[in-house]
């Protein structure tokens, strides 16, 4: 009887409308009063609370499902109205939803859901933290939740959708995602993923994956939005995914990436159905926590899953999902970092253990995955420098490892690594600069073979046609011209230390590179490579010339055919004349296959050029004019060093007709001059007096003649000329300039036929 009943408990009885219908709701009006007696004191909202667990565990025994249901309704009223008081009846809700998950009926288990979705989103950092019995009730009751998709029977698919409703309601809670993400997500992460595999085959997958990518793609350009794939269908184990990725928070994030990780390493799902389902998770990331998943994927590279994560990995990089913010270098050293870990477990095999070749060929499944991975990093630009620092990165690793005798294998690893950039599609523009650092494992490797598989990486890259060519052909590009230091000088610095002592098969690939470099950057790359053509060539035909003096000469007249090739000169017929003088001569050396092997040369055939005649050419070219013939090469501007050079770089002194030996000045003592600023008397007093400094004496005349005739004078090996007037139209300002410093010096001078001095004297 009611009369014998407390006034919340008549109220709460009043609610419940008379019948036994399944479908029932509580009465309207005596619901409002029911939430005013609620709100007005805490000590109410306890006893509502209490009494409402009572009575909706004895419907629930006595299988009276219509008022089980009109219980929920008041729940979920409760939880709505009161959220800031949740704490007092907290417990109360979790043991009702509980009951309810217990008993076996779909319809109200479909009703509990809703309330329990509510409940989530109202609770907070504080209830979650606080009480010990809350804490465990709620576990088990997220526990008993997503465990109703197990259940089997005729209603199984019901049943399964109630698990995947529960599952986004658990993803769409920040406080509950980030306390309990590791205790429930695993669960949850599996039960979406089996759904999903359950009814979305490769093909149907793949087809929300290029929905994904289209409306990744047209976002692009606004990187502050963040998707909701309003393309993907709305169907219930893809919203559950969705509502566990579309979060900003950090752990949740790493908890599920791992629960996809382990779910696609222990199910035999295809490789495309896994690129599918993480590149649509990544797609509901923000854009700006993206890099989260990512790493978290990076941090599951281990153990007998790692083909398949480094697969996805693999596929989530080449895929269109927008990754603006990725830290390209980091992740890349992580990407190096396990690859060496894998080849150095393959080397620790004994069997293997001193054979390189061996040892790459058993690291090649792990490091063939790392490199896929590289190359994928390298498919999309996120940033202007971004492939140039990649290569940087790998090729730095390089020049750590190439002293190493024998090589170690990691090293052609790497190598390898570099050319999978360079053979990607798509991928971004790197610059010569990049190389720079990496130049000196040409002259500091032990092996050709490392010096080869450099080498090869640079043809790809200069090969690429990624980039804006007329930009890099453009006179002085980059200062690469009128700059002190820059890359394609210091390359031609490399190749002179080469062209002494290295092996004709490694010359000739170098020979590739110089002909390849000069039609990427062009008159910048013929600039640079100009001095060194004066200090390469043959003056007059040598009498037994040195091995190493021909090669020099032969890839002087490969760079100077190609050079000339390229600016389309009048001056390559005379070139091949020359070559094929050497040939005849014996003395020349078929580096580049490019060059015409011609026999038979003319006997007026002049054997080599002056740095006058070769500006005659030069200056007829637009371009061509921005080559300085007078300039010399400055070992010193690039860190190189007498003894990091040949043992020939000395720049010997030309046979003048002086009664005393002439001198040799080292290259290492030569400095760049601007030709604007030039002035041959000044400049050949101050190299006299540095050269004469370290005797601490004052320079003598015949000194000064030695250090003029070995560091300015040009070399007369032609024989008599025809003698012209000291004042000829043709002399240059450099040209007067040494006559009248050598007037001075009371030596008397003639100019040949070319512009050339020559000193009259003894034969």
């Amino acid at each position: 009887m009611h009369f014998f009943k407390s006034k919340h408990q008549k109220l709460i009885l009043q609610c419940y409308p008379p019948g036994k219908d399944t479908d029932k709701k509580p009465n309207a009006l005596e619901l409002s009063y029911l939430l005013y007696y609620a709100t007005t004191r805490r000590v109410k909202l306890e006893k509502v609370g209490r009494y409402l667990e009572k009575k909706t565990l004895h419907d629930i025994a006595r299988g009276h499902a219509g008022n089980a249901q009109v219980s929920l309704n008041i729940i979920a009223t409760l939880i709505d109205k009161c959220a800031d008081n949740l704490s007092v009846f907290a417990l109360n809700v979790t043991v009702v939803l509980r009951a309810v998950c217990g008993a076996n009926d779909v319809a109200l288990c479909a009703r509990a859901v809703p309330v329990f979705g509510e409940f989530c989103e109202k609770l907070d950092e504080d209830m979650l933290s606080g009480d010990r019995a809350f804490v465990s009730n709620f576990e088990q009751l997220a526990a008993a939740f997503l465990g109703l998709g197990s259940r089997s029977g005729p209603q199984q698919a019901e049943w399964q959708a109630l698990s995947l409703d529960a599952a986004r309601c658990l993803a769409g809670s920040a406080f509950v995602a980030r306390r309990y993400a590791a205790k429930t997500v695993d669960t949850a992460i599996h039960l979406v993923l089996e759904e999903l595999a359950r009814t979305h085959s490769d093909d149907a997958l793949a087809r929300l994956q290029s929905r994904a990518d289209v409306d990744g793609h047209a976002r692009r350009q606004s990187v502050r939005s963040i998707p909701t794939m309003e393309a993907v269908p709305e169907d219930k184990s893809l919203a559950a995914l969705k509502g566990y990725f579309n979060t900003t928070s950090a752990t949740q994030l790493q908890n599920c990436t791992r629960a996809v990780c382990s779910y696609i390493v222990t199910r035999p799902t295809s490789a495309h159905w896994n690129d599918a389902v993480v590149e649509i998770a990544t797609n509901w990331v923000p854009v700006q926590m993206r890099f989260i998943v990512l790493g978290t994927l990076m941090s599951e590279l281990k153990g007998p899953g790692e083909t398949v994560v480094a697969n996805a990995i693999a596929g989530l990089l080449a895929s269109e999902v927008n990754m603006v913010g990725l830290a390209v270098t980091d992740t890349l050293r992580k990407i190096l970092a396990l690859q060496e870990k894998s080849v150095s477990e393959a080397s620790g095999t004994p069997s293997i253990a001193r054979d390189g070749e061996s040892v790459r060929d058993t690291a090649a499944p792990a490091t063939t995955l790392f490199s896929n991975i590289i190359s994928s990093l390298a498919t999309h630009t996120y940033y202007h420098n971004q492939t140039s620092d990649m290569v940087a990165e790998i090729l730095a690793r390089c020049r750590e490892l190439c002293t190493d005798k024998p090589a170690t294998p990691f090293l052609h690893v790497l190598f390898d690594d570099a050319r999978r950039i360079f053979q990607t599609p798509n991928h971004g523009e790197c610059s010569i600069d990049a190389w720079e650092d990496s130049f000196e494992i040409l002259t500091i490797a032990g092996s050709s073979q490392v010096k080869l598989a450099y080498l090869d990486c640079m043809k790809l890259f200069l090969e690429s046609d990624v980039g804006n060519r007329a930009e890099l052909v453009r006179p002085n590009y980059n200062n690469y011209i009128t700059g002190e230091k820059k890359s394609v000088a210091h390359f031609f610095y490399i190749v002179h230390s080469l062209l002494a002592t290295e092996e004709p098969h490694v010359l000739q690939s170098v020979a590739e590179v110089v002909y390849l470099l000069i039609g990427k950057y062009g008159i910048n790359t013929i600039a640079n490579g100009i001095p060194f053509f004066f200090e390469w060539q043959f003056t007059s035909v040598p009498a037994s010339p040195l091995k190493r003096d021909v090669t020099r000469d032969s890839f002087a007249y490969c760079f100077l055919y190609h050079a000339t090739a390229y600016l389309e000169l009048d001056l390559l017929l005379d070139v091949t004349a020359k070559v094929a003088a050497r040939t005849t001569q014996g003395i020349w050396e078929a580096l580049d296959v490019r060059i015409p092997a011609v026999h038979g040369a003319a006997p007026d055939v002049v054997f080599s050029y002056s740095r006058a005649e070769l500006r005659d050419y030069f200056i007829q070219d637009m371009a061509a004019s921005w080559i300085d013939t007078d300039r010399v090469i400055n070992p010193s501007l690039h860190g190189i060093h007498d003894t990091d050079l040949a043992s020939n770089t000395t720049l010997s002194a030309p046979e003048i007709t002086f009664s005393s030996a002439p001198q040799t000045i080292d290259a290492g003592t030569l400095s760049y001059v601007d030709p604007e600023s030039r002035s041959v008397r000044s400049h050949a007093m101050s190299q006299g007096s540095s050269y004469f400094s370290a005797a601490r004496a004052s320079p003598r005349v015949a000194d000064l003649r030695r250090a003029v005739s070995g560091a300015m004078l040009q070399p007369n090996h032609a024989g008599e000329s025809r003698v012209q007037s000291l004042r000829a139209s043709n002399m240059s300002i450099q040209t007067k300039e040494l006559v009248s410093l050598l007037d001075d010096l009371e030596v008397e001078v003639q100019l040949d036929s070319r512009g050339r001095i020559e000193i009259p004297g003894k034969s």
